[in-house]
């Protein structure tokens, strides 16, 4: 089922260059912690231009550094968070946002909440969905503010709809082009294959063959 031009693999030596070694794999108790390789969307900060790089030569490219600070141009320029009018605007970090997602992901683990994940704040006695990791992490005033607040892009400057160089996914592409370029950095080689489903197979077959069917009518085309 694997033919031997399907195996990728991935560079030992940048990993060991970033700081991957056996101790980085595990907690405290000595069970599997997987921090580091979430690291593909990294906490530190890298700017090579300004000689920000406490990694030489790291191959990758920042991401909650970059979130933190879209996220405090939004909340003070265009929602005048902390201008004297309203409540004042505690700014976030890299450190921050990340324990933002770890809410969601620790939600998500217990089942998800359908929408109700507020409940995990929740520390009445007898309370079913309050999470103690959580309601350790944030307040839920806090939680909620940061919520109204984390941008993946800087909304002043990025080009709009009618603009040129816009990019339809803009408020979300950041998350996936770090993904995948921080991906690559650590590839010695990968699949050459692109990604499908069971739903593209059949298509991409009949195009071989030169005709593709109309899921509408079920005629076929060349």
């Amino acid at each position: 089922m694997f033919p031997p031009f399907r195996k990728g693999s991935l560079d030992q030596n940048k990993l060991k260059q970033v700081g991957l070694n056996a101790a980085r794999m595990k907690d405290i108790n000595g069970n599997p912690d997987s921090l580091f390789f979430y690291n593909l969307l990294p906490i530190h900060q890298i700017n090579k231009e300004k000689g920000i790089e406490p990694v030489p030569d790291d191959p990758r490219q920042p991401f909650y550094a970059n979130v933190a600070k879209y996220t405090n141009l939004h909340a003070v320029g265009e929602l005048e968070l902390g201008s004297g009018c309203g409540h004042n605007f505690e700014t976030t970090n890299a450190a921050e946002l990340l324990r933002w997602d770890g809410v969601l992901v620790t939600d998500g683990i217990r089942g998800g909440s359908k929408g109700a994940m507020l409940r995990r704040f929740d520390n009445y006695p007898g309370s079913k969905s309050h999470d103690p990791d959580i309601a350790k992490a944030f307040t839920k005033t806090r939680w909620l503010e940061l919520k109204r607040c984390v941008k993946l892009c800087n909304n002043l400057t990025v080009p709009k709809k009618g603009q040129e160089g816009y990019n339809p996914a803009y408020k979300c592409d950041l998350i996936f082009d770090t993904i995948i370029k921080n991906v690559n950095a650590f590839a010695l080689c990968a699949n050459p294959d692109q990604c499908g489903d069971e739903t593209s197979f059949v298509t991409s077959h009949l195009v071989n063959l030169g005709q593709a069917s109309c899921s509408m009518c079920g005629t076929s085309q060349p």
